[in-house]
Parts: C-alpha cells; structure tokens; sequence
C-alpha cells in the first residue's frame, strides 16, 4: 500500500519518467518518422512546447506555495515571470515559424528572450543573497553584464561574423546563459547540494544546452548539420528541449519538499 511518504517521490519519479518518454517521441519523430513534412514538423513543435509550458507551470505552484512574507518567495515571483516570458517567447518563436517557414533574427520572440534576462537576473541575485548571506551591490551587476555585452561583441569579431544586430544576439545569447549557468551552479554549490537546490543545477543545464544550441546557430554548424543530415541538430533540438524538462522536475521537486517536507523524498514507509 502507497503511504504519504512514498507519494512525493512517485510523482517525480513519474514526471521524470514521462520526460524521458517525450524525449523518445522527440528524438523518434525528428529521425525516424514516416509522417508528410508538415506533419511531422507540427508534432515536433508542439512536443517541444511542452517542455518549457511544464516548467512555466511548476515555477508558478511553487511561488504559490510560499507565504507573502516569505523571502524565497520574492525569488520565485521574479524566478517564474522569468520562465513565463521564456515559454511566450518559445511560443511566438514556433508560431512565426510554422507559418512563415523561417524566423527572422531579431523577431518579437527575441524582445520577450531579452527581456527575462532582467527577471532572471533578479531573482539570481536574490537568491545568492539569501543562500550565501552575502550583498551583492547594483555596480557588481551592471559589472557583469557589462562584461557580457562586451564578451558578446569580442566573439562575434573573433568568429569573422558580419557585425549586425542578428549575428551579435545569436553570440550574446550563448555568452548571457553560460553566464547565468555559472551563476546558478554556484548558487547549487552554496545550497550544498540539498533538495532545494535542484532547481538551480535546473537553470545550469537549461543555460549551458542554450548556449550551446545559440554557438551551433551562430555558427552555422547547426545549418550545415540540418542540411546533410548528421545527428548534430537533433542532439542540439533535443539537448535543448530536454533542459527545459530538467529544470521542470527540478521545480516539481522543489514544490513537492515545500508541501510535503524534505524527509519525503529520503525514506519512504511500508504498510
């Protein structure tokens, strides 16, 4: 018989399990399927909108958990406008692109992309404040974006890019989420590995597999690979999709210990 102990784990295990799952029917429908074009085509986009929809979803049932006093909860008010402008952004971006065929860079995807920058730096910095009991002042932030936007423009002269609005965005977006991974891996070290700090191993997978994808882009490695056919833009598309679960369940575990208490997802009660 299931007693309470064994429900919070179940439910992650089952999340994570159906995770897997969508990444099998990605990964079958992006190589292997028989489907027309744009069939197939559909049914990828809207597998991969699932992906950040669930963490969108989860990132809201954990700010809903905490009380109006609570400090965590200011993290999460900021940490779940940020994933929601993410997923908007996801949205239009497959929208624009199931019915032109093409998105251009920048498009009205990209205003919603730059802007949760500003939420998630918010929320980044709130919570490295409240873990690490350490202040970090304006200056220091407007130091490190600083030292993005400037890294940003250094890539893209070193890539032999053309200097225009759309190669720079293609090159900040990989430097600004390895930036932000780097952040919230340290933020994980500083949680000391605790259940609550799986949401921000989460962001640091999300943030490198972004990054990633944006240098594959920039670098028309991604294009070249789409052309011939080679697993690169799969693993990119995938690797990409995957993240945004990963951070789902790390959200859905973070909801589950709020409710539930850490002792949950450590033992669980025969009966």
């Amino acid at each position: 018989m299931m007693t309470m102990t064994q429900r919070p784990r179940n439910l992650i295990l089952t999340f994570a399990f159906s995770a897997m799952l969508l990444v099998g029917m990605y990964i079958y429908f992006y190589q292997f399927s028989t489907l027309p074009t744009e069939t197939n085509d559909l049914t990828l986009n809207l597998i991969s909108l699932v992906a950040p929809l669930s963490s969108a979803i989860f990132a809201t049932m954990v700010y809903l958990t905490f009380d109006p006093a609570d400090k965590p909860r200011q993290v999460w008010k900021f940490m779940t406008i940020f994933i929601w402008i993410w997923t908007i952004a996801e949205f239009i971006w497959t929208i624009t692109l199931m019915r032109t065929g093409d998105v251009p860079l920048p498009s009205l995807a990209d205003a919603f992309w730059l802007s949760g920058f500003i939420f998630l730096t918010v929320a980044l910095r709130k919570q490295y404040q409240i873990v690490t009991q350490k202040i970090v002042a304006m200056w220091q932030i407007h130091a490190i974006w600083a030292g993005v936007f400037a890294l940003s423009l250094l890539v893209t002269v070193a890539a032999g890019a053309e200097l225009n609005v759309g190669n720079y965005l293609e090159y900040f977006y990989a430097v600004a989420d390895f930036a932000a991974g780097i952040v919230a891996i340290r933020i994980f070290i500083a949680f000391r590995g605790g259940l609550m700090s799986r949401p921000w191993i989460g962001l640091f997978i999300l943030g490198l597999s972004d990054a990633l994808y944006a240098w594959l882009i920039a670098s028309d490695m991604y294009a070249t690979s789409a052309e011939i056919g080679d697993p690169i833009s799969m693993l990119a598309d995938t690797s990409y999709m995957a993240a945004y679960l990963v951070l789902g369940i790390g959200f859905f575990a973070t909801y589950l210990t709020i409710k539930h208490g850490p002792g949950n997802f450590v033992e669980t009660t025969q009966a």
